[in-house]
């Protein structure tokens, strides 16, 4: 199930790995 919800919003994906992304920089910055 959660392959194809994967594959159904890629754009969704992409755009959660930018939040951890900014979300671990931040962090990081701690």
């Amino acid at each position: 199930m959660a392959t194809i919800d994967i594959e159904k919003k890629p754009m969704a994906i992409s755009g959660h790995s930018i939040e951890l992304d900014k979300l671990v920089s931040t962090l990081d910055s701690d």
